[in-house]
C-alpha cells in the first residue's frame, strides 16, 4: 500500500447512511461496502457492528460512521488534540 493519508466523510439522516464520499489512494477498496450501506439504507451502527479485518481499508469507512458519535478509536493525533480542548 504505502500511502497512508487519505479521508472519509458520511453522512447521515434520521439516522440512515445517505451519502459518503472517500478521498485517498486506494479509495475503489472502500467505496463498495459504503454504496451497498447507502443502497440498503443501513444505520451507521448497522455497519460498525459488522465485523471488520483489522488492519484493512475498509476499516477506515467503519471508523467514519463510529466518529458521527465521536466513538471512533483510530483517530489521527492532531484530532484527539482538537476533540479534547473541545469536550474535555
Amino acid at each position: 500500500m504505502g500511502d497512508t493519508r487519505g479521508f472519509v466523510k458520511v453522512f447521515e439522516k434520521e439516522g440512515r447512511l445517505v451519502g459518503t464520499y472517500i478521498i485517498a489512494s486506494h479509495a475503489g477498496e472502500i467505496i463498495g461496502e459504503a454504496a451497498l450501506a447507502i443502497k440498503m439504507k443501513l444505520t451507521p451502527k448497522d455497519v460498525f457492528d459488522t465485523i471488520h479485518a483489522h488492519p484493512t481499508l475498509p476499516e477506515s469507512f467503519a471508523e467514519a460512521l463510529r466518529d458521527i458519535n465521536s466513538e471512533a478509536i483510530h483517530l489521527p493525533a492532531v484530532r484527539d488534540r482538537i476533540r479534547k480542548s473541545v469536550h474535555p
